[in-house]
Parts: structure tokens; sequence; C-alpha cells
């Protein structure tokens, strides 16, 4: 039997990947949609006021600054020359592969890819960096989801099941990063760096230390907590009522989950585990749906924005380097006499 070539199998398992994370954010979105009431939905949203949409983009743009500032500080820990402007760039463009594009790159592959091949950083670096970020991104998420539990479990006293659920979107999101981990690695393993790169990435594992974890994860703990005020403003809006408290421990479980590289940009995954957890505390479904939508529309806006930024920055970078080119002076070949 032939066999294919190898970059035609690559090819085929990223459609195949694409395709599969597609079917699964189209059945769920059917699901969740199958009765749900748009006149009524549309008559939640032109309640919205236009002050509200201007808070909830101006925190959106205070989360994305505090994402950058992470993510710099991660990266100086094996580039300590790595600049402010390197971060932000590479995570707009993380930011918007990972958002906007329906791909099986990643916005993560990305970032990684960037370190590695224009910021110097070896692929065990750019690897560990990538992951270090996303695992103090969730960890943060899920602290700030447990200040709440107390206030939570005093209003529904009821409902202590529900927090079984933050437990399971923990695991959840960890297996997720292990399947990115294992993605990395195998990725690797094609380029032949493996196992070569694992002892690369245990050797550079002790640059983490202890105290630079704690402003890592105070930035990812106020980022985290300027997208929930954000979301519980919108929510407010159209479902007022529901305690802070209440909103801050479930909403982080969807977001858990959401980061599960199962779907298209955590679509559909995002929708049915907040409609699921929000209708347990007698929230109605179109409500809880209209709140994963407003998420998942202001994730994509911020990937667009980034995008654009990333792109315009580096057409700029391209004309500034094509300036400094000199072209060669042609030589006058004169007849010998």
């Amino acid at each position: 039997m032939r066999q294919l070539p190898s970059d035609k199998k690559n090819l085929l398992r990223q459609r195949f990947l694409t395709a599969a994370k597609l079917a699964v954010s189209t059945v769920l979105i059917y699901w969740v949609f199958r009765k749900f009431d748009f006149g009524e939905a549309w008559i939640k949203l032109e309640g919205i006021r236009a002050t509200t949409i201007l808070v909830v983009f101006g925190l959106s743009a205070v989360q994305v600054a505090l994402l950058g500032l992470r993510w710099t500080l991660i990266c100086r820990w094996w580039n300590s020359k790595f600049a402010q402007r390197h971060g932000f760039s590479t995570l707009f463009a993380g930011l918007f592969f990972g958002q906007a594009m329906p791909s099986s790159i990643g916005g993560d592959a990305i970032r990684a890819f960037l370190l590695f091949r224009r910021y110097r950083f070896s692929i065990s670096e750019a690897i560990l960096a990538t992951l270090v970020d996303r695992a103090v991104g969730l960890v943060a998420l899920l602290l700030l989801a447990t200040l709440f539990a107390p206030s939570y479990l005093a209003l529904y006293d009821t409902e202590l099941g529900i927090l079984g659920w933050q437990g399971a979107a923990t695991v959840a999101a960890l297996v997720g990063l292990g399947l990115l981990a294992l993605i990395a690695f195998r990725i690797a393993a094609r380029a032949g760096f493996w196992p070569r790169v694992l002892g690369k990435i245990l050797r550079a594992l002790p640059v983490v230390r202890k105290a630079e974890l704690v402003p890592a994860f105070v930035l990812g703990a106020l980022s985290h907590f300027a997208l929930l005020v954000s979301a519980f403003i919108w929510f407010s809006e159209i479902s007022p009522g529901i305690p802070i408290s209440a909103f801050f421990v479930l909403a982080p479980i969807g977001l858990l989950l959401s980061a599960l590289p199962i779907s298209i940009g955590g679509w559909g995954v995002r929708e049915t585990s907040l409609v699921f957890l929000f209708t347990r505390i007698d929230v109605p479904a179109a409500d809880a749906l209209l709140l994963g939508l407003g998420i998942g529309l202001l994730s994509l806006a911020q990937g667009l924005v980034c995008g654009t930024l990333w792109a315009s920055a580096e057409l700029l970078r391209r004309d500034r380097n094509s300036d400094f080119v000199k072209q060669e002076p042609r030589r006058r070949y004169l007849p010998f006499r």
C-alpha cells in the first residue's frame, strides 16, 4: 500500500482536527439554540445602555493590557532583554489566531513560534514560557472564584454540589493544558528535538522562582477580574438581581471549560456550560445564553482588534527594515584599452 508523505499526513491531520472542533461547536450551539426565543432576546438587548457597552469595552482593553504585562514578565524569566513591545506583539498575534481564526494552530502555538523564530528563545524556553503563562492564568482564575465561594455557599446552601463542577472544570482545564503540552512535544519530536527538548525544558524549569510567580499571579487575577466585572455588568443589564458572588463562582467554570482545545475558540462549550450552571440557580436559560454569546463576541472583538494592530505593526516593521536595505550599486564594466 502506498503511504502518504509526512507533510500531507500533517495537513490532513490538521484539517481533521479543525473539522472535529467545528463539529463540536456546531452541535453544541445548535443544542442551546433549539428553544431560544430571538424576539425576547432582542428586547433585552435593546435595553442595554450605550454607557454599559463602553464600560465593557474599556474593561476589555484593561484586561488585554494586564495580559500583556503578565506575558512579558514571564518571558523575561528566560530573556531579560525581552521588550514590552515584543510581549504585546506576540500576545496580539496569539489572541488573533486563538480567538478570531478557526484553525487548529492555536494562539499558544503562535506565541511559542514567534518567541523561537524572532526573539532568540530556544524551543524549550518558548514552549515552557507558553505553558507557564497558560497555567498561571488558569490557577489565578480558580483562586479568584474560590474567594467568592464562601459567600456563594451562604446564599445557595442547597446547591453545594455545584462546586463539584468547579473542581471538574479545573481538572478538565488541566487535562487541556496537558494535551497542549503533548501537542507541543509531538511537534518538537517531528522537528527532531525529541527527547533533547524535554531535557532542556526540565533544565529551564528552575528559572521559575516562587518570588517571581507572585506578580504573575497578581496580574493574572487582575486580568480575569476585569473580564468578570465586564461580563457581570453586561449580565446585570440582561438579568438583574443575580448576586455577584454567584456570578464570580459560576462564570469561571464556564471559562475554564471553554479553555479546553475541543472547539473553535470555545464556542459552544462556553454557552452550554453557562446555560447548565446558571439554570441551577433559577436564571433563565436565554439570559445565560446571552451571557455566553456576549463573552464570546467580546473575545472575538479582542482577537480582531489585536490582529489588526499586530498586522499593522508587522507592516511598519517591514517598511522600516526595507528603508535600511541599501541597494547594491551597479558595476560599470569598462572595456580594456
